[in-house]
């Protein structure tokens, strides 16, 4: 039988539900932005000869931001995404997915074969190439660089396996997480890892390129990245964690994460409502708002952690005061109390809010054969180069097969090369008098950092997750980044319940999700409530490239700090603000965690099962997603100041960085007018999709069939008739998914679950054992990879610290991440290096900044 996706066939079908009625929100004001000049990501040229959502999505960035992008397709069925759901119902065959359409807006559609004279021509002009698989070898020419996005990397045991989006979720234990604590986890819907994987594989090409353009980067490259690595950027907290604390947290059931409660979504009079309190004063004054003031001052529950373990006896205190008021109230009254409540909007109610409609957060998607459709755009502004808005995607082969239609620059003269040096053992590493070098992993030595970004400086304001997670994925490419904090309020991801006590013990520097994130960079301390706290924090800014902030829009003008007036000390300086909700709207001071983010993002809405309440992933998903962006943001503006001299600003909305993950109901909202079904993860379109029991301390294994050939292999493994005609076809297996999902659960039940992952695996079936943290830890093919480099940190010891997701391709059998140079500085660690290095201040001068408690390595409580 044909091993082709039914998905095709199934396009060919009318959509159910009414046609869209949507109406685009007004455009953004250009007025509210500089003069504007090309794209910050003009002239470079892009092609895509892969099409999975990974390469397309990290296309999509390329495209939006200034590049040209060409989608070299298989003639007849094109691209991959081509084949996704959901269809729309003008359209049909290779021209149906709408979500292939959103992909690939302003794209240039070539029909023909990676080794076709046109498309050899095309790609004799890329400066970057997309594709989906790095073990094919690739001719390359001088000054190019390939990005290969694959599930697993181009080594270690899993490379060459077939996977989905929920597989590598059940693999970095992201998918552990979601479902009621008996069982079984629910499957996400959409393409989460690969969007992330997208993103991310867009910051390690455009940091690259920008290397090349200042002459740090020689010769051709190919880079490696692996989905599976960048997923882990949701979950890699989590095994540090485990590391510190000896304790794998079990589910513990929808809308409930460790360590933190409420963090949830509850109903209102009105619609639905976002709830996260992280501290003691945040729980006393939702309590206090709730007219619950007895709860709001028990001292057990001054603990978040004791919180969550009475769980149920406060919900139902809980639930019913908040029924008493509309959302929109709840929200308005929590905020004023520094709470962080947030809107829980379904997709259709997303579309209209004012937050949203009034940051052009949706642009036009249009389509030949599809009409046009409102969609995401992209999560940031770049108030100089800012991202083109919406566009039209091309029909399969639109620009033919003749690459003379591109605007292309003349062949290259140099020799092509066939196999591609990693260029960086060679080079020297900026010194830093008290870093830690790498020390030797024993199964995969670690390349040095590079210094591909060793002339940039950025000054970083942030705290949390999101932000930190941002500047760190440009450490690791040779950025020097300045982590500004002060005593007398450090970085809260240090730990957010600090008390006289903890401090005596310490625990601010043991907190493994701050060590995480925080490796490769410098540490000071400056007290910008003081004034020669803001003089020396101006100095530093004069002699950066970047400076990012997530503080709430009104922190740094308050303290006089806004880009006004750094731009005053540095006008080509480029500067980051990345505010939850961004810094324009009528949100644009709300308080929100990562929760909140997530709660007010729509993607709720298209998880867990009918009559489940809105079902959130992840207890901070907006911070990480936040980060990534955050990162390309600052990347792409870094570009376009090297190219012109301008700096600028960016303004980054943590919610609309959401919008990517839930783009596939977003879309399917606005073209049928109906959101998608929430069917507890299944898939729209194939089965079986989803989690069955196995035998294993993790009892539970994620199966995904795609084609026929799939499901042949699942069959031979499971020892099923795969021409039993109540399966025996895709069409089939989803009308009779209870039955199939059934006798699924009988035969899994009965294997162990890493020898029936290893087994299936070999079988070409996309599959894995559900992970926790531990098994993350120790993941052999992680191992394999160097994934997990281990630092020796003061008042910690030996810590974990996860890998970039984008590596040199190996050459030869070792796969060489880019090295984790130092662990995470120590409170106030470099000031004197910094100070003194890059401001010339004197011993004297250090003396007295620190005894009036400007600078310093200790908190002030």
């Amino acid at each position: 039988m044909s091993d082709v996706s039914p998905a095709a066939s199934y396009a060919d079908r009318p959509c159910a539900g009414p046609r869209a009625r949507s109406t685009l929100p007004p455009p953004f004001n250009p007025m509210q932005n500089e003069d504007t000049t090309a794209g910050a990501l003009a002239g470079i040229h892009v092609v895509d000869l892969a099409g999975t959502v990974a390469t397309a999505y990290c296309g999509k960035l390329f495209r939006d931001l200034g590049a040209t992008v060409t989608n070299v397709e298989s003639p007849g069925e094109g691209h991959p995404i081509r084949r996704l759901h959901p269809f729309h119902s003008r359209a049909s065959g290779p021209e149906a997915s709408a979500l292939a359409t959103w992909l690939s807006l302003g794209k240039r559609s070539v029909a023909a074969g990676p080794e076709d004279p046109e498309a050899r021509g095309l790609l004799h002009g890329a400066d970057l190439i997309l594709d989906a698989d790095p073990a094919v070898e690739r001719r390359l020419f001088e000054g190019q660089l390939r990005l290969s996005i694959s599930w697993f990397g181009a080594s270690g045991p899993y490379a060459g396996r077939a996977a989905t989006d929920p597989v590598i979720s059940t693999h970095t234990a992201a998918a552990r997480a979601i479902g009621p604590a008996e069982g079984p986890p629910i499957l996400a819907t959409g393409h989460t890892p690969q969007v992330v994987a997208g993103t991310l594989a867009y910051v390690g090409a455009v940091g690259h390129l920008l290397a090349r353009e200042t002459g740090r980067l020689d010769g051709p490259f190919h880079l490696d990245v692996s989905i599976f690595e960048a997923a882990m950027c949701i979950t890699e907290p989590g095994p540090a964690g485990t590391l510190a604390t000896g304790e794998i947290r079990p589910r513990i059931g929808i809308n409930r994460f460790w360590p933190t409660y409420p963090v949830g979504i509850y109903p209102c009079r009105d619609g639905w409502l976002g709830v996260s309190t992280v501290t003691p004063s945040q729980w006393r004054s939702l309590c206090a708002l709730l007219g619950l003031d007895e709860l709001g001052t028990e001292p057990r529950y001054q603990v978040s952690i004791n919180r969550l373990e009475d769980a149920d006896r406060i919900d139902a205190a809980l639930r019913p005061r908040l029924l008493e008021r509309t959302a929109r109230e709840w929200v308005e009254a929590g905020q004023d109390a520094r709470v962080p409540l947030a809107l829980a909007p379904t997709p259709a109610e997303l579309f209209d809010l004012e937050q949203f409609r009034d940051r052009g957060a949706w642009v036009v998607a249009a389509h030949p054969g599809q009409g046009s459709f409102v969609a995401p755009g992209t999560p940031f502004r770049l108030h100089r180069t800012p991202a083109t808005l919406g566009g039209s995607a091309p029909r399969l082969g639109e620009h033919g097969t003749r690459s003379e239609r591109l605007t292309l620059r003349p062949p290259r003269k140099r020799a092509p090369m066939w196999r591609v040096p990693a260029p960086h053992a060679s080079q020297a590493v900026r010194p830093l008098a008290d870093a830690r070098m790498p020390r030797s992993l024993g199964a995969s030595p670690q390349a040095r950092r590079p210094t591909l970004l060793g002339d940039i400086r950025i000054v970083d304001l942030t705290m949390g997750w999101a932000g930190p997670l941002a500047t760190r994925q440009l450490a690791d490419m040779g950025a020097e980044v300045i982590k500004v904090e002060s005593c007398q309020y450090f970085d809260w991801w240090r730990g957010w319940e600090s008390t006289p006590e903890s401090i005596a013990q310490k625990l601010y520097e043991q907190s493994t999700a701050f060590n995480t994130t925080g490796r490769n960079k410098l540490g000071i301390t400056l007290d910008l409530t003081s004034r020669r706290g803001v003089d020396l924090l101006l100095r530093l800014v004069a002699k950066a490239g970047a400076v990012i902030e997530n503080y709430t829009a009104s922190v740094l003008p308050r303290l006089g700090l806004d880009y006004g007036r750094l731009r005053q000390v540095n006008p080509e300086l480029v500067m980051v603000s990345m505010p939850p909700f961004g810094k324009s709207g009528p949100w644009m001071n709300h308080r929100a965690y990562g929760s909140t983010v997530e709660q007010a993002s729509g993607l709720p809405h298209l998880n867990g099962r009918t009559g489940d309440p809105p079902t959130m992933q992840h207890v901070a998903l907006g911070d990480p997603i936040a980060g990534i962006n955050a990162a390309a943001a600052l990347l792409t503006a870094l570009r376009h100041r090297h190219r012109t001299g301008e700096g600028q600003y960016v303004d980054l909305s943590h919610v609309q960085s959401m919008f990517p993950l839930a783009a596939h109901g977003l879309i399917e909202q606005a073209v049928s007018g109906a959101p998608p079904e929430r069917a507890g993860g299944r898939h729209p379109l194939f089965a079986p999709w989803g989690v069955y029991p196995c035998l294993g301390a993790e009892p539970w294994i994620t199966v995904t069939v795609e084609t026929e050939g799939q499901w042949r292999g699942l069959c031979g493994v499971l020892g099923m008739d795969a021409d039993d005609h109540r399966f025996a076809n895709a069409t089939a297996r989803k009308r009779r998914e209870d039955d199939l999902d059934r006798a699924l659960a009988a035969r899994t039940a009965l294997h162990d679950g890493l020898a029936l992952e290893r087994r299936l695996a070999s079988a070409g079936v996309p599959a894995a054992v559900l992970r926790n943290t531990l098994d993350v830890l120790y993941d052999p093919h992680l191992e394999a990879r160097g994934y997990w480099q281990w630092r020796e940190r003061a008042w910690v010891g030996d810590q974990p610290n996860p890998s970039a997701p984008f590596r040199p391709a190996p050459e030869d059998g070792r796969s060489r991440p880019y090295a984790v140079e130092w662990p995470a500085p120590t409170l106030g660690q470099h000031n004197r290096e910094v100070l003194t290095r890059l401001l010339g201040l004197s011993e004297d001068e250090l003396k007295v900044l620190e005894r009036d408690k400007v600078i310093g390595t200790e908190p002030v409580v």
